[in-house]
């Protein structure tokens, strides 16, 4: 079984409701504005597992080049239907498509937590890779060091997968592709909505454009 093609089928289903429900948080979009600020002017982001791209009028203030890309063509309905001006593709995070060094920062927002644990270090690298020199990235992850499967909150008769990840463990990834954590926040979660973990913020910097060889 894909664990994260699983996921992508349960957010087809629940893409109305998620979106209808969705509130932007004032301690996130304070995180966003500091990865922004680390970026120089007018950077180019890509927004990996955008969904219905709920911070993209954040972005475009902010003069951001965006791109948004996803497995769920509901929830990319949504984003395009009220943002027809944003640049949406259908993707797969585990096999991006594009070219070397292309943009400043990765916007990663609950997206890598539905990639199974030994799948990471590949998606990590390709992050890497498409990052230019000195490249951020920020990450919101759901806090813990198991994979589960939990009741999506939406439609609660689905298990959804969650692959809960701790600052220890996404640091040594991090290290492995040459990238180092520059900031971290935690927040408890603050709707019915919310999976019942800590939130995890971290902000990732490139410094070594090394590609990662599997140990033996």
């Amino acid at each position: 079984m894909d664990k994260s093609r699983e996921a992508v089928k349960i957010y087809d289903l629940i893409a109305k409701d998620y979106a209808d429900s969705f509130t932007k948080n004032k301690v996130e979009s304070e995180i966003i504005d500091k990865f922004l600020d680390e970026l120089p002017i007018n950077p180019r982001v890509l927004d990996v597992g955008c969904g219905n791209s709920d911070y993209f009028e954040h972005f475009s203030k902010r003069n951001v080049d965006y791109t948004g890309i996803d497995l769920s063509s509901e929830m990319l309905k949504i984003a395009r239907k009220n943002f027809p001006n944003g640049n949406f593709i259908n993707m797969d995070m585990r096999s991006i498509l594009f070219n070397t060094n292309f943009f400043a920062g990765i916007f990663c927002f609950y997206s890598l937590i539905h990639i199974p644990k030994k799948e990471v270090i590949s998606v990590l690298e390709s992050f890497s890779r498409i990052l230019k020199p000195n490249g951020k990235i920020l990450f919101a992850l759901q806090e813990g060091n198991n994979e589960v499967f939990v009741p999506e909150p939406f439609l609660p008769e689905k298990q959804l997968f969650i692959n809960l990840i701790s600052e220890e463990e996404i640091r040594k990834l991090l290290e492995k592709i040459g990238m180092k954590i520059i900031y971290s926040k935690r927040i408890k979660p603050t709707s019915k909505y919310q999976l019942n973990y800590n939130k995890l913020f971290v902000i990732a910097s490139k410094w070594n454009q090394k590609i990662y060889i599997p140990e033996s």
